[in-house]
């Protein structure tokens, strides 16, 4: 006596093991594409990191405000303030190709300046705040 197996048992065998399958590929892609957004979040933030190092590196570019500031044109009528996050420069007094010295230097460097505040005292003096972060 030969016992055979109904078609249906096999076909609906065949049918919820291909619904686990579907289900299961569709959760992970799911978690794919969550890590995915994650990811990109990070590397958006590795980029912006990437960006302040190569704006400021402490270690490069300190001597060049070093030198900016110690230019002797303007460490007379300068001071230089350094805070733990920023450098301020203040100058007064100032003529307007020692200003345009000054600005020339900061724009040809890697610096993140935060805030230029120049203003006329009379027709040949000018006085120069500038504020660049760290």
């Amino acid at each position: 006596m030969i016992k055979r197996v109904n078609p249906f048992i096999v076909l609906g065998i065949m049918v919820i093991v291909l619904a686990a399958i579907f289900f299961s590929v569709k959760s992970k892609k799911a978690d794919i594409v969550k890590q995915n957004s994650i990811l990109a979040n990070y590397a958006s933030q590795a980029k912006a990191l990437k960006d302040l190092k190569t704006t400021w590196n402490s270690t490069k570019n300190l001597p060049r405000l070093n030198t900016i500031i110690s230019n002797p044109s303007v460490k007379k009528k300068s001071s230089a303030r350094r805070l733990p996050d920023k450098v301020v420069l203040d100058a007064k007094g100032l003529t307007q190709g020692e200003v345009d010295m000054v600005i020339k230097k900061l724009l040809n460097s890697p610096f993140d300046i935060k805030k230029i505040n120049i203003q006329r005292v009379d027709e040949k003096q000018l006085n120069i705040n500038v504020e660049v972060s760290k």
